[in-house]
């Protein structure tokens, strides 16, 4: 009976442990590019009226037609820049969309913010100073499209 040498059994231990290993990264790998695909586009972009830096006003995207997600809102930040975020990742459903765009202040022209925000706004204190227009989905003329991969979409409003 021919024995085995020590050593003999490793090169197929070896042998399993880099299909294991191969088929891991697959499955990583095809994951990635699965969940990653056509589901969703990423939304950023800049507002401005008459070219001027729009601070702190709340975009909100409302998709058209039968897929009715949504709608997805962001605030600008002080450089007007705004990103929209989907229920569950940084990509909302591909397709057309109305864009409504608003600044609420209080009197003063200040601007609150988080829950304060929404206490004003129940109470009826808050009034946008953006062009009525754009305060609405029923009179918005901004109609966007959000493909595959990142969308940078900059909304410049006219007084």
């Amino acid at each position: 009976m021919a024995r085995s040498r020590p050593g003999d059994d490793e090169p197929n231990v070896k042998l399993i442990l880099m299909s294991a290993l191969a088929v891991v990264l697959f499955l990583i790998v095809g994951g990635v590019w699965f969940f990653s695909g056509e589901s969703g586009g990423s939304v950023s972009g800049k507002v401005t009226l008459n070219g001027e830096v729009v601070d702190r006003a709340r975009v909100v995207f409302e998709i058209q037609g039968e897929n009715r997600a949504g709608p997805f809102q962001a605030q600008t930040n002080d450089m007007g820049e705004y990103q929209l975020f989907g229920s569950t990742s940084a990509k909302v459903p591909l397709g057309n969309y109305k864009v409504s765009v608003v600044k609420l202040t209080l009197r003063g022209g200040q601007v609150p913010v988080g829950e304060k925000a929404l206490a004003f706004e129940e109470k009826g204190q808050l009034s946008n100073i953006l062009p009525k227009t754009y305060e609405s989905m029923e009179t918005t003329p901004l109609q966007r499209e959000v493909r595959s991969g990142r969308n940078s979409i900059d909304l410049d409003l006219k007084k």
